[in-house]
């Protein structure tokens, strides 16, 4: 700290930095960040004593903050996926499959052909296990939810219109 006259009889302490009799190390590195399976979005890598180092003071802490960047086919939230899906007026009605690439490369098949049933608009199917996998334990994995959306024919022809008539009297 040292006194500075900003005025007749006036005067201010202010800090000022100065040569130190201290040596200083400085060093560049690099560093190797092991980002775990399963990490979210916002967890925090801590390098210990890896700042710039300060007279009369330790280095302090380096901290890394992970930011995920959007996937354009999934979304997650908290272990689990989310994706959509969009079928025809037919395939709700008799069933249907997809081919999913995940995350991972592998090819997952997906849909209602099997248990032969009624997809509803926005309905939600729960694959089990085909999430993201748990950071604490990397061989049990969150969900993933498919959100259907039936794309229903912008008009019939009246063949159609009676063909439907028929089907649903």
């Amino acid at each position: 700290m040292v006194n500075r006259q900003v005025g007749p009889g006036m005067f201010m302490q202010q800090q000022e930095e100065v040569v130190s009799k201290e040596k200083c190390k400085q060093d560049s590195t690099s560093l190797d960040a092991a980002i775990e399976r399963g990490m979210k979005d916002g967890e925090s890598l801590t390098f210990p004593r890896m700042t710039d180092q300060r007279p009369g003071m330790l280095p302090g802490n380096l901290i890394l903050n992970l930011r995920a960047s959007k996937h354009g086919v999934f979304e997650r939230r908290g272990d689990d996926l989310h994706m959509n899906a969009q079928i025809s007026l037919k395939e709700a009605l008799l069933g249907w499959t997809k081919t999913v690439k995940h995350m991972d490369g592998r090819t997952l098949e997906i849909g209602t052909k099997s248990t032969q049933s009624v997809t509803k608009p926005f309905q939600v199917l729960r694959v089990k296990g085909e999430g993201m996998p748990l950071r604490d334990d990397p061989a049990s994995f969150g969900d993933l939810y498919i959100k259907v959306e039936v794309i229903f024919p912008k008009q019939l022809t009246g063949s159609q219109q009676d063909i439907a008539a028929k089907i649903f009297t």
